[in-house]
């Protein structure tokens, strides 16, 4: 069968990098390194780190992450407290509960109270908000997590492996 993608680099500029299937190591560098985050390296670290919990633990892409409202999030505790579960939209249009694991459920827990009040307040508003209340630009999670693996030396490590990169794909 003929691709004509397959004649490609896979690695053709750094700048384009994203994440494409990590391995547990570079996964753990990149929690570690959202754990570190504080008020010296980001202005809200707590949302930082929820967005980056979801991106890497459950494996969500920017829009799946900027998608997530707070009414997709469920607990037996008091609403807006903490979270257990998560609704997902599926591609034909239905939803998915996914279970939170105890980390993640911890870093989106711990942004809550912090999270700012959304100008849309429809299902709950989105679950990130940027200062003005509204939701998150685009390009936030991919910003994020390419800061944060830049910051770590991750990212470096990867592209120094060259064409074929180990986990990161344009």
């Amino acid at each position: 069968m003929y691709n004509p993608a397959a004649r490609r680099s896979r690695l053709t500029n750094p700048a384009q990098l994203t994440p494409a299937g990590l391995d547990p190591w570079q996964i753990a560098v990149l929690l570690a390194a959202f754990d570190e985050r504080g008020p010296a390296e980001s202005r809200h670290p707590r949302q930082d780190r929820a967005c980056g919990y979801l991106q890497l633990g459950l494996g969500l892409r920017s829009g799946a992450v900027l998608a997530i409202c707070l009414d997709d999030l469920s607990t037996e505790r008091e609403v807006g407290r903490g979270a257990d579960t998560l609704r997902l939209s599926d591609p034909g249009g239905g939803h998915r509960m996914v279970p939170l694991p105890a980390l993640l459920g911890e870093a989106v827990s711990a942004y809550l109270p912090r999270r700012r009040p959304p100008r849309d307040s429809t299902r709950g508003g989105p679950l990130f908000t940027a200062r003005t209340g509204i939701k998150m630009p685009s390009r936030y999670p991919h910003d994020l997590l390419r800061a944060v693996a830049g910051g770590s030396g991750l990212l470096s490590r990867l592209v120094s492996d060259g064409p074929g990169g180990r986990a990161w794909s344009r």
